[in-house]
């Protein structure tokens, strides 16, 4: 009969039995050695080693580790030493490759136990595959890498929430709650509620909790450690957590949302805002137009009443004056409107310089040494922004002044060619301003960057003042310049192209109608008030004028005229006719009949882009409105001309 084979507390089996069994019936591998060689391998060992069972049986220890992957070989070694050092010992289980070159590895457990065979006692290899085992350990792995890594960079905070009480949060979850991870996890979500949203907040974890139905999204406002505040938009889910159920909870800071969604409902109100300045300053300027007209026929008709000394004189003045103020309120309300493109005019650099300096200088005790002119040529400019360039350089040299200073303004005309420190000026007429302090000067490695936003750090006046002035003396055609030595002070100068001289013409002047000059000029305005009295300022310039209230009217008695051979020399039309046809449209069927035509655009929108580039529209000329009638018949003079 065979040997039995006992193992410790169990039964005692025949061998051959027990041999049978392992190796028919088992899928795990088995092989016994005795001592150090391999006496029996079964044929689940064989497959899961790839190589027969013949050959295995009877391969010593050291040939069998051969088959184990290079990089596993120091382990096996130390599992087989310390099975040497105790025989006794009943070693845990040992994971190791097999060697696969050029295939993926194959992971096996192995350990170990002792038989009693007869009188031999034998040691027992367990061998078990654990490759699949290892490949979906590494595929969780590798999702939990993904999910945490997609958690941990999620740019929405993220909490998981048992209880009520916080067991995770991802770094942008902890920086909106201002507290660190030790100082969140474990307390309650509640804590970190503003008090008067904790009711809705509590309401909806009841509703949810309950079954019923929730919004899958909320808004609500979290207090943060240091006790500011965050706007949130939270949605919720349930999962399970360490095997415990959960709720996930994703949290979005929206305040940025917030604020554009207010600076958008300010800017659609802006916008209506800008929309109506936009129509009031329009329909102003007509009002303005229909005024100055008005009060240019009272100086006419009333002689010399209406001249210096007269007892109309100042009181005409004074109505004057106050629609200049007015026009320059409209041009503001433009500039709002539109974002501001505005309309230059021939402007008196003298008269804004003297009023900058008295305004600048009021209440200081720095004063002004001015040298302007009486024949200072006027400049092309919008007049509020030549103000602010003048002022920006007097307030900077009186900041920089001793308090007794004295600062230097001169003024003066510069001709085509005109010698400029050994350079030419240019073939241009230019209206120059200077403005010297004797303070403390600019240091070298600033001058440079003068114009820059605080770039010289002189002074207030000197930051970003300086750099709005260069940018509009730049958007003016013009150009800055800055000279200074450390302890000597600094001197600016803006130069400005002038504007055009002024023909001269006696027989036009206010006071008296001059000779007819037979120019045929047609007006159209849809605003009586203001077609009236410029249509009778013109023909006592000596113009024949004709009118009409819309671009149609104007169309038709263009044609009826040329048909006649008696065509208009000058067609000045209206940007905008309510409920008819515009500018636009009425240059292009004028030019339709004669090419030649010569159209002049005016509008009571003074800064409206059309009238900056009136040329690309295919207009002959541009007048904004509030116009004075001798700014009409000198353009009507310049096309004629």
């Amino acid at each position: 009969m065979p040997d039995p084979v006992g193992f410790p507390g169990s039964v005692t089996v025949p061998l051959g039995d027990w041999l049978t069994a392992l190796g028919e019936q088992s899928t795990i591998g088995v092989a016994l050695l005795d001592g150090a060689r391999v006496v029996f391998v079964n044929p689940a060992l064989a497959r899961l080693v790839g190589v027969p069972a013949e050959r295995l049986a009877g391969l010593d220890v050291r040939g069998a580790a051969q088959l184990i992957d290079e990089g596993d070989r120091a382990g096996v070694a130390e599992w087989l030493r310390r099975r040497d050092e105790d025989p006794e010992a009943v070693l845990s289980p040992f994971e190791f490759r097999l060697a696969a070159p050029g295939g993926p590895p194959r992971w096996l457990s192995a350990s170990g136990a002792w038989v009693q065979l007869g009188e031999r006692r034998l040691r027992m290899a367990i061998v078990v595959d654990m490759t699949e085992r290892r490949r979906v350990e590494e595929e969780l792995r590798k999702s939990e890498r993904q999910y945490r890594d997609l958690v941990e960079t999620s740019i929405d905070g993220v909490l998981i929430l048992q209880d009520g009480f916080i067991r995770y949060a991802n770094p942008v979850a902890r920086r909106a709650l201002g507290s660190g991870d030790a100082g969140i996890v474990g307390r309650s979500f509640l804590e970190f509620v503003a008090p008067e949203a904790l009711p809705r907040v509590i309401e909806i974890q009841r509703r949810r909790m309950a079954g019923e139905t929730v919004p899958p999204r909320f808004e609500s406002v979290v207090r943060r450690e240091d006790g500011t505040r965050i706007e949130i938009e939270a949605g919720a889910c349930h999962i399970t957590f360490e095997g415990r159920p959960a709720v996930l909870l994703l949290t979005r800071d929206i305040g940025p949302r917030k604020q554009l969604e207010a600076e958008a409902s300010r800017a659609r109100n802006l916008e209506s805002l800008a929309t109506l300045a936009s129509g009031v300053a329009h329909d102003f300027n007509n009002i303005l137009t229909a005024i100055l007209g008005n009060l240019a026929i009272v100086r006419m008709e009333t002689g010399a009443a209406a001249q210096a000394g007269g007892p109309l004189a100042e009181p005409l003045l004074e109505v004057d004056q106050a629609c200049q103020r007015a026009r320059t309120l409209t041009d503001q309300l433009l500039s709002f409107s539109r974002g501001g493109v505005p309309v230059t005019r021939a402007v008196s650099v003298a008269d804004v310089l003297r009023d900058v300096l008295g305004r600048a200088l009021r209440g200081s005790r720095v004063r002004a040494e001015a040298s302007i002119p009486a024949d200072l040529w006027p400049a092309p400019v919008h007049p509020e922004e030549l103000a602010e360039v003048l002022e920006s350089l007097v307030v900077a040299a009186r900041e920089a002044s001793p308090a007794d200073g004295v600062i230097e303004v001169a003024a003066q005309n510069v001709a085509p060619d005109a010698a400029r420190d050994g350079r030419r000026a240019g073939e241009r007429r230019e209206v120059r301003v200077s403005v010297a302090d004797h303070g403390a000067g600019i240091p070298p490695e600033q001058l440079e960057r003068v114009f820059e936003p605080y770039g010289a750090k002189r002074s207030g006046a000197r930051g970003l003042r300086l750099a709005a002035a260069y940018a509009i003396v730049r958007r003016h055609g013009g150009r800055m310049e800055v000279e200074s030595q450390p302890g000597l002070g600094a001197t600016f100068r803006v130069c400005l192209p002038a504007a055009r001289p002024r023909t001269e013409r006696p027989s036009r002047g206010a006071a008296r109608a001059p000779a007819g000059r037979g120019g045929r000029v047609l007006l159209m305005d849809d605003d009586r008030s203001l077609l009236q009295p410029t249509a009778s300022l013109l023909r006592r310039n000596g113009f024949e004028v004709e009118t009409a209230a819309s671009g149609e009217e104007a169309v038709e008695l263009f044609r009826r005229r040329r048909d006649e051979g008696c065509g208009h020399d000058v067609v000045i039309v209206d940007l905008t006719v309510a409920g008819g046809m515009g500018g636009e449209e009425c240059r292009r069927r004028l030019l339709d009949i004669d090419p030649a035509a010569r159209v002049v655009i005016s509008s009571g929108y003074s800064n409206d882009p059309l009238l900056v580039n009136y040329r690309k529209h295919g207009f002959a000329a541009a007048v904004a409105k509030p116009f004075r009638v001798q700014e009409l018949v000198e353009t009507i003079d310049r096309l004629l001309g």
